[in-house]
C-alpha cells in the first residue's frame, strides 16, 4: 500500500497493488456504485440544467429503427431488451446479429441537478484514482479522460472502461457499446435531441 494525491482536488488517496483483471472487475463495480450515490442531499436543486422524469428518460428514447440505423442492419435483425436497474436508472441494449453488432447505455437520473453535478464530480475524480493504477497509468499518461465539448451540460469518454459518459440537467447517460468514441457521440447526440 502506498499514498497519493488526486491530481486535480489534492485529496489524499490509498493505493492497493492487486491483480490487474481483479483490480478491473473491482474498479468498474466500485465507478459504478460510487457513481449512482451521492453526498449531496435530495431537493438540493441547482440551475445548471433541466430536471427530467422517468417519464421523459427511459430506454424508449431510441427505438430499434434508430438502433438498426445506427448499427447497419436491417430492423428486423435487432433485437431490444431494457432493465430497471433500480428506480431512475434503466439499461438499455440492442442487438443487431452479432458481436460487432450491439449497441448499450446506462440512463439514469438523480434527484436533482446539484446531485447529478456531484456524482459526475466523482465520477472523475474515480476515474484519475483509477488512472493510477495498472493497468491503465501507461496508456494514461495524459489524463484518465477527455472532455468532450458542446455535448449536454458535461461529458467526458475514458478509456478505463471505454464509455462517453453526459450529464444534462438531472440526467445521466454512459454509452458502452460500441466502442468507437466517434459512435457513441453520435449515439448520445441522438438520445440528447429526444430530451
Amino acid at each position: 500500500m502506498w499514498r497519493g494525491k488526486t491530481v486535480d482536488t489534492g485529496r489524499e488517496v490509498l493505493f492497493v497493488q492487486i491483480p490487474a483483471r481483479q483490480g478491473l472487475a473491482l474498479l468498474l463495480s466500485l465507478l459504478l456504485t460510487a457513481c449512482s450515490q451521492s453526498d449531496s442531499p435530495a431537493g438540493a436543486g441547482g440551475d445548471k440544467g433541466p430536471v427530467y422524469t422517468a417519464e421523459q428518460v427511459n430506454c424508449d428514447l431510441l427505438t430499434a429503427t434508430d438502433a438498426a440505423t445506427l448499427l447497419e442492419v436491417p430492423v428486423s435483425k435487432v433485437k431490444t431488451a431494457s432493465e430497471a436497474l433500480y428506480e431512475g436508472n434503466w439499461n438499455c441494449s440492442y442487438n443487431g446479429g452479432g458481436l460487432d453488432k450491439l449497441l448499450s447505455f446506462n440512463l439514469s437520473l438523480s434527484p436533482d441537478v446539484q446531485t447529478a453535478m456531484t456524482e459526475m464530480a466523482q465520477y472523475r475524480d474515480h476515474l484519475e484514482i483509477a488512472r493510477g493504477v495498472k493497468p491503465f497509468k501507461e496508456e494514461m499518461a495524459k489524463g484518465a479522460y477527455t472532455v468532450i465539448e458542446g455535448l449536454g451540460d458535461e461529458a467526458l469518454w475514458t478509456a478505463v472502461n471505454g464509455t462517453l459518459t453526459v450529464r444534462r440537467g438531472n440526467a445521466s447517460l454512459q454509452v458502452s457499446l460500441p466502442k468507437e468514441r466517434e459512435t457513441q457521440v453520435v449515439i448520445a447526440k441522438q438520445l440528447l435531441s429526444r430530451l
